[in-house]
This record gives C-alpha cells, structure tokens and sequence, in this order.
C-alpha cells in the first residue's frame, strides 16, 4: 500500500524522477504477490512438491513469453506492467491453490485479509490527509513521516479491529 500511495514520493526522493515513481506506483500490488509467491514455492519445495512448483513456472513463463510477444509491440511499457500483473496473479494463485491443498489449510478471511485491507484503507486516507494538511516537499523527511504516519494508523486500527494479525505483529515489534 505505502509503495501505492507513495510511489512518487519515492521516486523523487530516491531518483529525482516523478515518472520512475509513476511506476513504482503502478507496479506496487505485485509486491505481495511476488512476496507470497515466493514464500508459498518454499514451502511446497519443504513439502517435497517441486514437480508442481517447477510445472507452475513452466507454465507461467510459456504465458509471460507469449505476452510479452504480442504486448510489448502493440502497448510498449504498459504491455510489459500487464505481461507483469498477468504473471503475478497466476503464479501466485496457483501456488496458493496448491499449498491449500497439500496442507489443507484454512485460512482465516476476516482475520488475515479483511481487517488488514480495512487498516491499510483507513491509514492510506490519514496519509493523504496528513499529507494535504502539512504540503511537505518531496523530500526524505516527508517521506518518512508518511511512512510513520501510516504505520501508526494502521496498527491502531487493527488494534481497534482486535485484529489478532496485527497485536500479534505490534507485540512482536515492541519486544
């Protein structure tokens, strides 16, 4: 969320380049998918399933290939995000898929991906408005505070939402 909203923040503090953070901005989802999908590959590796794991990149670079092919001609850049977007959800989804069912695990909606989104929602806006209230530069300083800001939101919604993820996160952070 935080390289979504602040992606030319980013961009400007770090490359003097408002358009690099353009696209930090467009690419920020595919944070937490290639985040989860790596993590998930490792335990299906743990779990002795690397025939799926290799298959499932076999399949996903054969697409991204093929993608990349027809896209990139037609769209430049923008061809190459969605060949990224496209790439991302299906590796992912299909590791999760696959981890699901070789665990048989259960995941817990509410806790692990509402309350999360509801926090992140609510401490997005208290970044846009603390940000619309004080107009800082771009500039380091602004950005960590950004950051600063967000964070403090968030586990105090969480904290509100008895979010188990996030007390369990903030408890771990304060030892």
């Amino acid at each position: 969320v935080l390289f979504t909203l602040l992606g030319r923040e980013i961009g400007m503090c770090i490359y003097n380049s408002e358009e690099c953070g353009v696209y930090i901005s467009m690419l920020a989802p595919t944070v937490l998918m290639m985040y989860t999908d790596s993590v998930t590959d490792g335990i299906l590796k743990g779990l002795n399933d690397q025939f799926r794991y290799f298959a499932y990149n076999i399949i996903d670079s054969t697409i991204r290939v093929i993608l990349t092919f027809v896209l990139i001609p037609l769209m430049g850049i923008k061809g190459m995000i969605i060949v990224i977007f496209v790439s991302e959800i299906l590796n992912t989804s299909l590791s999760v898929a696959r981890l699901i069912k070789v665990t048989q695990m259960k995941i817990d909606v509410v806790n692990s991906i509402l309350k999360p989104t509801i926090a992140s929602a609510i401490a997005s806006i208290g970044v846009l408005v603390f940000s619309k209230v004080f107009s800082l530069q771009y500039s380091a300083i602004s950005l960590i505070s950004h950051i600063l800001v967000f964070i403090v939101i968030y586990f105090f919604v969480m904290f509100l939402l008895r979010a188990k993820s996030g007390v369990k996160h903030l408890n771990i952070i304060l030892k």
